[in-house]
Order: C-alpha cells, then sequence, then structure tokens
C-alpha cells in the first residue's frame, strides 16, 4: 500500500435503452415455408426471455408476438448492436411503442404478461448445419441468435461468428430470471450449457469483431443506457457523493477491475484530512455477476453495473496511522460513473 501513503503524504471508487435491430439474416438449411412461422422461448407470465422470431422478415412486431398466445407478450425490446440503444413495443401501447417490423431470426428481450405463453414450439428437426445471426461488433452488443442442432457447444456455435469475434456472450432462463455466461478461453467462469437450436444470447464482440452479418436499420434513436454488464477494456469514470472524481479501468477481457482512483474527504483525531488515492493492481479485482468488491487496509469499493455503459457503489475509507503518514476515516459514500 506504499502508493496510498505517498498520496496520502500529498493531502490531496437489469432495463433497457431502445432502437431498432435488423438482423438481415438469410434463410437457413433446412427451413422451408411450409414451417409455421412463430416466436421461439416466450416469456412465462410475469418473466423475461430471450425470444427470437422465426418467420418473414417485414413482420410486425404485435402479429409475431402474437404467435406466443392472447395477451402472452406484455413489452418487448430489440437491440441495436451499432448503437447500443434499444428500441421498444408494449402490448397495446402503440402511442410509445417503436419496435420496427420483425426481421427473420431477430431476438427480442420480451417480458411475459397475464397470460401464458402457448405458441413459439420449437422445430421439428434439428438441423444439420448451423450459424450465428446477428454477430455482435467489435466491443458491442448484440441478441445474437444460434440456428442450428440443439446440443451445441457455446464456443463452436460463436466461432461461426469467425475466429476470436466473440468475447462474451449470456443467457437468460426465463423460468428463474437467472443468466449463464460464457467467456472466450476462460472455461473455468463459464457456465453457460450447449445451445438449443434458435437460442437468443446477449453477445458482446471482442475488439477484433466479426464479418458484419447484419444491416442496422436507417434510423436510430440513441438513448443513455444499455444491457446489464460492463463495457471491455473501458474506463468508467464519475463522482463521488462529496463531489470527487472516483474512476476505474476495466480488464480487456470484461472479468476485472485493474486499476481505481478517487478522491475523499473524512477525519483525522476531529480535523478535516483529504487525498486522491491511485491504486494499480497486480491481479485484477474479479467481476462476478456484474459486480465487484475492492476490500484493503486502507479502503473498500464495492460497485455495479447497472448498464454497458453505467456503473454504481459504495466507497468508505479507513486509513490508519502509519508512522510519518497521517490516517483518514470517512463516513460511507455513494458513487456513480459512466463510460469514457
Amino acid at each position: 500500500m506504499s502508493s496510498a501513503r505517498r498520496a496520502l503524504g500529498l493531502l490531496t471508487l437489469a432495463v433497457i435503452t431502445i432502437a431498432a435491430v435488423a438482423a438481415g439474416s438469410t434463410i437457413a438449411p433446412g427451413h422451408t415455408g411450409a414451417q409455421a412461422a412463430s416466436m421461439h422461448n416466450c416469456p412465462p407470465p410475469g418473466k423475461w426471455a430471450i425470444a427470437v422470431w422465426d418467420g418473414e422478415s417485414g413482420t410486425a412486431a404485435g402479429d409475431a408476438l402474437a404467435t406466443c398466445g392472447a395477451d402472452a407478450v406484455a413489452a418487448a425490446y430489440s437491440l441495436d448492436p451499432e448503437t447500443g440503444s434499444w428500441s421498444r413495443w408494449f402490448a397495446g401501447k402503440p402511442d410509445v411503442s417503436n419496435l420496427e417490423p420483425l426481421d427473420e431470426l431477430q431476438g427480442v428481450l420480451a417480458l411475459g404478461g397475464a397470460a401464458a405463453a402457448v405458441g413459439g414450439d420449437s422445430l421439428a428437426a434439428a438441423q444439420a448445419e448451423g450459424e450465428v445471426h446477428n454477430c455482435p461488433p467489435a466491443g458491442k452488443w448484440s441478441i445474437a441468435v444460434w440456428d442450428g442442432d440443439s446440443g451445441t457447444p457455446p464456443d463452436d456455435a460463436l466461432a461461426t461468428c469467425g475466429e476470436d469475434t466473440v468475447a462474451a456472450a449470456y443467457s437468460l432462463d426465463p423460468q428463474t430470471g437467472a443468466w449463464s455466461r460464457w467467456f472466450a478461453g476462460k472455461p473455468d467462469v463459464s457456465n453457460l450449457a450447449p445451445l438449443g437450436e434458435i437460442q437468443g444470447l446477449l453477445a458482446l464482440g471482442t475488439t477484433t469483431g466479426p464479418v458484419a452479418t447484419a444491416t442496422p436499420p436507417a434510423t436510430a434513436t440513441p438513448t443513455p443506457s444499455g444491457p446489464p454488464g460492463p463495457a471491455a477494456g473501458a474506463t468508467y469514470a464519475g463522482k463521488t457523493s462529496q463531489d470527487l472524481l472516483l474512476e476505474f479501468d476495466v480488464t480487456a477481457d470484461g472479468l476485472g477491475i485493474h486499476r481505481v482512483k478517487f478522491g475523499f474527504e473524512g477525519l483525522l483525531h476531529d480535523e478535516p484530512c483529504q487525498g486522491l488515492l491511485n491504486m494499480t493492481f497486480g491481479h485484477a479485482q474479479p467481476i462476478v455477476d456484474n459486480g465487484f468488491t475492492i476490500e484493503d487496509t486502507d479502503y473498500t469499493v464495492t460497485g455495479r453495473f447497472d448498464s454497458a455503459t453505467t456503473a454504481s457503489g459504495e466507497l468508505q475509507v479507513h486509513i490508519p496511522d502509519r508512522m510519518a503518514d497521517p490516517g483518514c476515516f470517512g463516513d460511507p459514500l455513494t458513487w456513480t460513473a459512466t463510460v469514457q
């Protein structure tokens, strides 16, 4: 903690944004016009699911979602991977809905309504080959869709986006609301089960990015949020409840925090004290379930990612006296930060 001592010598830590996605996919082998169009993985009543439209491109969102059953879907959101913004559809609310007609194999985050979902059965026969549609652009999120054999390992499915082009992927269990995850080259922290046919995923592109498989819509209205999860390799900066600087860096793989910097004010023997602490970690502090905790002799920082671009948390300074360096003790603080 020598850097903390040096700093003190100077006395100086999901829901959804909205726009349209056009998956731009072509019909995969094995799909025929004889198959009935339907939503797959329709949400249970009152719960969320990543549902996928398996029908003609240009189908109105309301008509597509109606295949889940009458009043079975209360709301749906679509993610534009280029802008990170979302578009929305609310049952019976055309005045506030802006979700464009759906493309074939387009995934949406859907919330179940009062009625149980009765449609959206899976295809009768698995396909011999498969691919991921709407692969994420470099460093951005998309709702990607696996269109291939059930039981395909995530590594094999996501590799169809291109070698080393997907950094992470999340799957939502509509029954429990729990997310499972996959990180490229990290089997020890990945728990995403083999994929089912027509399964939707929230996928994050690496810095190299995939070959484009979709064309975003001509118009999109960015809004200030995004899906939960850290932005890999990003610096988040903001202020504490004392109106002082707080910033931190996320590792390139999105799995940890490797630097944190913050200003603070407190008391030492009933006298005011202040400081600016800047710590770089030899081993990144892990991000688990969209949150992190950094516990140190001199301070504690906790944080959570409210979206891909925003984070918030708590901070408390508790630096003891050390020989020539005075200590400093502060009340618990809150903080917010955004991607720079």
